[in-house]
């Protein structure tokens, strides 16, 4: 994703960028920036991904003017006002011109029976699909014996109640 730093921006210290529309999973993004604490202008830095509640701990006060960030900071961001954006946290001296975001997308739909292929080549086919069943078999054995264990364990207790029911009634 490159996007520049239009009106989305909004505070003096983050600047928001919407997310392309088949973004699936973050891996890494650098900043184009304009500018930082040494004057250094047009420069490539790498952006730190924390989440919201780690970036109030590295910030001690959002609205702190005096606070030198040596790296940028991105926080994914997705609620009513602002629909998966991603917003870059910088300091006063940073101006943020672009962002470049490498990124997991979501696969394209395929189905088989109209025709419309996958876009994984075929050698990956059967990797996939054998690891698809491994996993299928190795949570349907989790599940079987976590099925099996209940099912003992209330046998069990339905011995133990029948048990102490006798004893109470014999007393």
């Amino acid at each position: 994703m490159t996007d520049d730093a239009t009106d989305d921006s909004f505070d003096n210290n983050c600047t928001l960028f919407a997310l392309p529309s088949n973004y699936f999973q973050y891996i890494r993004s650098v900043s184009e920036v304009d500018g930082t604490y040494k004057n250094v202008s047009k420069k490539i830095v790498p952006n730190i991904l924390l989440n919201h509640a780690d970036a109030n701990k590295v910030l001690e006060s959002f609205y702190d003017e005096n606070k030198i960030i040596r790296t940028p900071i991105a926080v994914l961001q997705s609620d009513a006002e602002h629909d998966n954006m991603i917003k870059i946290i910088h300091d006063n001296y940073t101006d943020i011109r672009r962002v470049d975001l490498t990124y997991c997308r979501k696969p394209k739909e395929f189905n088989i029976l109209t025709g419309v292929a996958c876009e994984l080549p075929y050698e990956c086919f059967e990797d996939l699909v054998s690891g698809a069943v491994e996993l299928y078999f190795k949570y349907k054995y989790k599940v079987l014996l976590a099925s099996a264990a209940t099912r003992r364990n209330a046998q069990k207790q339905a011995v133990k109640d029948a048990l102490n029911d006798n004893n109470n009634e014999a007393s």
